[in-house]
């Protein structure tokens, strides 16, 4: 037997240990009746039984050692029925499958059993918060989820990935893809919002309400104040607030899809970001009347927000195709300007697209995504007046209005 051999095999039953141990030690934690040193041992056999079968033949061991874990996880199972009505399988499959990492390091997949150890384990640890997670989810939720399935992994490949029209205009894989992405994000926001938002209060709310639709929170905040005016102040808190993290949220996408764009924006983005925050804790300063956050946002993972996001962009898209033709970089300006009194999303994810095509320059791409921006962040003003009244429109504005010049200073600052 060699040196080499023998330091290999020294370390991989270190590792093995070390495997084991992990899942070992929640279990030991959560007071299971296999522990540390079961799962440490069961790993260390699936490495050492490997390493004999394929150093010295022995056929068969592997095998063998499976049905001996088997048999053990089995009796394990047993004992536990006996003791409760309902018993769990979570211990006895995860002795299973600690034999199957010890033989994954005997074949020298280390990083692999390592990853899946630590996937597991955290697996097991977060037993508490999934179950609620789960028990939370309404049937709408659930159908929205299977139906998000249906537009990431059964529509989005058959969709031819190519422009289908004469003039170039449309190619449905990158629309679709694109309506995937923004609605990925925009549910992550919302589970987090469920998670956490409605427990800790408004400013929690309004910071993921913004990653999900500032939009949707402006319109809800907005439309309260008839009915509410006394909370015109929390009201403005949140709008700003949420509406401050659409850039952040531009600034996730745009990196997404195009770095250097990201790179390009960064500034802008961060200084519209940080003076909204700024100008959100002053107004929280003085905030007097009680804060509300029942904010009621739809879940994003369903057919309607992604159709109405790929006929925004297609739109957005030609008006941006034929204004180039037509009027130059102007009008691809000028397409953003539209498109961001509609929807920011649609021209963020178009320009960033394009700029990493190389259909146009990553300077014209930046100024039309923050042309959007500004332009959607004003529209918003305008429905804090409609929805709202003056004083929720007035204590807005100002706000939006001073983002708006951050973002504007910067961009006007890099081009000199």
């Amino acid at each position: 037997m060699s040196e080499l051999f023998l330091v290999e095999f020294l370390r991989e039953i270190v590792l093995a240990m070390v495997v084991g141990g992990i899942m070992g030690t929640e279990r030991e934690w959560s007071k299971h009746a296999a522990g540390l040193r079961t799962f440490i041992l069961i790993t260390v056999m699936g490495m050492a039984l490997t390493k004999l079968e394929l150093v010295f033949e022995f056929p068969n061991l592997v095998i063998v050692g499976l049905a001996f874990v088997s048999l053990i996880s089995a009796e394990l199972y047993w004992m536990k029925l006996e003791k409760k009505t309902s018993p769990g399988l979570t211990t006895s499959i995860v002795l299973v499958l600690a034999y199957i990492l010890g033989i994954l390091i005997g074949k020298g997949f280390y990083l692999e059993a390592l990853s899946v150890s630590i996937i597991v384990t955290f697996l097991l640890a977060a037993k508490e918060l999934l179950h609620h997670s789960v028990r939370n989810l309404t049937q709408k939720e659930i159908v929205d989820a299977m139906k998000f399935g249906i537009v990431s992994f059964v529509i989005l490949p058959i969709l031819p990935n190519k422009t289908i029209d004469p003039w170039g205009l449309f190619n449905p894989h990158l629309i679709w893809l694109m309506a995937v992405l923004v609605l990925g994000i925009g549910f992550a926001s919302y589970v987090a919002i469920r998670a956490f938002g409605a427990s800790r209060g408004l400013g929690v709310t309004a910071l993921l309400g913004g990653l999900v639709s500032s939009t949707a929170l402006t319109v809800s905040m907005a439309g309260r104040i008839k009915r509410y005016p006394k909370l015109v102040s929390s009201a403005a808190v949140a709008i700003t607030l949420a509406n401050s993290m659409m850039f952040l949220k531009a600034l996730i996408i745009t990196y997404i899809i195009h770095q250097p764009l990201a790179v390009y924006l960064f500034y802008p983005m961060i200084a519209a970001t940080v003076v909204g925050i700024s100008s959100t804790a002053l107004q929280f300063r003085q905030l007097k009347e009680k804060v509300a956050h029942h904010i009621k946002f739809k879940s994003q993972l369903a057919f309607g927000p992604a159709i109405e996001f790929a006929i925004l962009f297609a739109i957005i898209g030609a008006l941006s195709i034929l204004g180039r033709e037509m009027l130059g970089t102007g009008g691809i300006y000028l397409a953003s300007f539209i498109g961001g009194m509609m929807q920011m999303n649609p021209v963020l994810v178009l320009m960033s697209t394009m700029a990493k095509e190389g259909e146009i320059l990553l300077e014209v791409a930046g100024k039309s995504v923050l042309i959007a921006a500004l332009v959607n962040t004003m529209m918003k003003g305008g429905i804090c007046y409609k929805l709202g009244n003056k004083k929720l429109g007035d204590s807005v504005i100002k706000s939006f209005i001073l983002m708006v010049a951050a973002a504007l200073f910067v961009i006007m600052m890099q081009s000199l």
